[in-house]
């Protein structure tokens, strides 16, 4: 048996579990998301909706140039504990909106104080998907080595896409039965669930394919990009954007 027929399965039981998080997070996620219009419509609010998700994706784009250094600092575990809660708390905001609607609150003040909620909440999870999603993709590379990376990677996103599956299932079978802060329990439920899976991330095992000298040349890169302050980073990302190359395809993508 070759080398790579050794270490093929390598750390895969780590790729499972972190897969099983996502599931559990993303389940009740994509679900939630795909449904807030319709749940906040019903209720005469569908613009806090619109909003909400207008706020957590502008977030998600402005916050991306910081969360590798973030990430760096948190470590992968906790980072994805803190980016999971986002999700969990966008989802909670969604609950409390649509419970007070249920109890007949009313009035500006009150509207305007749940509006800010949900907003709060939209902006919370886009700052934890830019860290979550960095730090999903530090672990598999963690986990992984040039013979079986792009294995781990299928693993990660056959187990990530049954929330689909599952989640639009679930939806079916309870949305219609239950009040809609109900709903929105059941879904925090399954992100609180998936959020607790992540303190459990272990550190994956060496990988010995590597060499010595390739992890120290590794460890070495690593030590001196977590040294750098991040006034350092920002600096480096602004030059890098503003390299020609880089101009067109921002104004391609822009277009």
């Amino acid at each position: 048996m070759g080398e790579a027929d050794k270490t093929k399965y390598l750390n895969i039981g780590k790729v499972l579990w972190l897969g099983f998080g996502f599931w559990l997070l993303f389940m009740a996620f994509n679900t939630v998301q795909g449904l807030n219009t319709q749940i906040f419509e019903q209720e005469g609010y569908e613009t806090a909706a619109f909003y909400s998700l207008t706020l957590l994706y502008l977030t998600a784009t402005s916050f991306n140039l910081l969360s590798a250094n973030m990430v760096k600092r948190l470590g992968i575990k906790w980072s994805l504990v803190c980016g999971a809660s986002g999700y969990v708390a966008y989802m909670a905001v969604c609950m409390v909106f649509s419970l007070c609607l249920d109890q007949g609150a009313s009035g500006n003040g009150v509207i305007g104080f749940l509006y800010f909620l949900v907003l709060l909440g939209g902006f919370c999870c886009g700052l934890g998907s830019t860290i979550l999603w960095v730090a999903c993709g530090a672990q598999i590379t963690k986990c992984s080595n040039e013979f079986n990376k792009s294995f781990f990677m299928g693993v990660f996103w056959s187990v990530l896409m049954l929330s689909q599956l599952l989640g639009n299932l679930v939806a079916g079978l309870v949305f219609s039965s239950l009040d809609h802060w109900k709903f929105y329990l059941i879904m925090m439920i399954s992100g609180i669930l998936g959020s607790f899976t992540f303190l459990f991330t272990q550190t994956p095992e060496e990988q010995k394919l590597l060499g010595d000298d390739a992890r120290q040349v590794n460890a070495e890169d690593d030590g001196e990009e977590a040294s750098k302050p991040l006034r350092a980073l920002l600096q480096e990302t602004i030059d890098y954007m503003s390299e020609r190359d880089m101009k067109s395809t921002i104004l391609m993508s822009a277009y």
